[in-house]
């Protein structure tokens, strides 16, 4: 998908230019296919992403297809069949669903995607600065479960943050789905037989230049080292973190190299320092550990991580109870058996009096 993917819809209803002005483009990148054109909806650093309709059906999509300055470029060529790969390989609820693909008359490959209604993360944070922890949480839950789909066939996404990630617009029952997007520089683990890699595979970083979004880099991937399903829970970490305070793990951070040091050696400031809301213990530790700096310390699967979020507000929801009033006070049954007692010595006392009065 594209950077600016807040772009691509609005809350309430798909966001496009009008079918109108579709005119006013320059020319339609599918001219002889099956689609049209009804208007762009953004653009990346290596695609252009447009709202369409499908001729036959009427259905509307949203297509991404390589710029036109890239036609010629092997790296890019390759970077986009594999996402188009990738993506059509997967299918779950939490994942962008691709079902088409192509080339433009000009030879540029091009895939199409469902249409959403709504916005990404990135909007939503901007619009409200930071979420409760219990739908924070929930909302991370939808990202594990997309990312343990893509990690059972051997995907890595290697690139969550906030603007990668789409938060649908509620259904009929309340519910909104979250779906993960982007899946541009995504890596594909050795063995994993869904996706048929192009050769030489494409995606890898310049020598010595870490591939990723500098703010959200995992330690592994700024040393230019090997990439894991940990790399994904300390991405999945760092989202986190923004949800629930409102700032990235490393907000007070500047400069590029600063940046870079700070995710290989320094230790965010533990989320309830930073929120405006209150933040139990064993959810920071929970943030924390997805944010280690060795991946073996980090959670061994997203599943893993997810469990540990819902064992935290299983806890959280727990009330806090004062001890009972009646444990601090003798019961009912106490109290009998005290009179009883005091009854008796009282009785036994005077029996005794008595048999000493007559004895006298």
């Amino acid at each position: 998908m594209i950077r600016d993917t807040d772009t691509i819809a609005m809350p309430g209803k798909p966001h496009a230019v009008p079918a109108t002005s579709a005119g006013a483009l320059r020319s339609d990148p599918f001219a002889g296919s099956r689609y049209r054109v009804t208007g762009r909806l953004g653009r990346g650093g290596s695609s252009d992403v447009y709202a369409a309709e499908h001729l036959a059906l009427g259905k509307s999509v949203v297509i991404k297809v390589l710029k036109v300055d890239l036609a010629d470029n092997p790296m890019s060529l390759d970077r986009m069949r594999l996402e188009a790969q990738t993506l059509a390989c997967l299918r779950h609820r939490n994942l962008i669903a691709v079902f088409d693909a192509g080339c433009t008359a000009d030879g540029r490959p091009f895939f199409v995607m469902e249409r959403l209604a709504g916005q990404t993360l990135l909007a939503e944070i901007r619009t409200r600065g930071w979420l409760p922890v219990e739908e924070a949480v929930a909302l991370v839950q939808q990202i594990l479960a997309g990312l343990s789909a893509a990690h059972e066939v051997g995907i890595i996404h290697r690139d969550l943050k906030l603007e990668n990630i789409f938060l649908c617009d509620p259904d009929d029952d309340g519910r909104r789905t979250l779906k993960i997007l982007d899946f541009g520089i995504a890596k594909v683990l050795p063995g994993a037989d869904v996706v048929r890699a192009p050769k030489p595979l494409a995606l890898r970083s310049h020598e010595g230049m870490p591939l990723g979004t500098p703010r959200f880099l995992s330690p592994e991937q700024v040393l230019c080292r090997e990439v894991s399903v940990q790399t994904d829970i300390y991405g999945t970490g760092t989202v986190l973190y923004e949800l629930l305070t409102g700032r990235d793990p490393f907000f007070n951070v500047e400069g590029y190299l600063e940046l870079l040091d700070a995710h290989v050696s320094a230790v965010p400031p533990t989320p309830s320092t930073v929120a405006q809301q209150s933040i139990d213990p064993a959810l920071d530790a929970i943030v924390l550990r997805a944010l280690a700096k060795a991946p073996e310390l980090r959670f061994e699967s997203a599943q893993a991580f997810s469990d540990a979020l819902a064992a935290a507000l299983t806890l959280r929801r727990v009330p806090s109870r004062p001890p009972r009033l009646e444990a601090a006070m003798p019961s009912r049954r106490t109290l009998a058996v005290g009179l009883f007692v005091v009854l008796g010595s009282a009785l036994l006392s005077a029996l005794i009096a008595l048999l000493i009065g007559r004895a006298l």
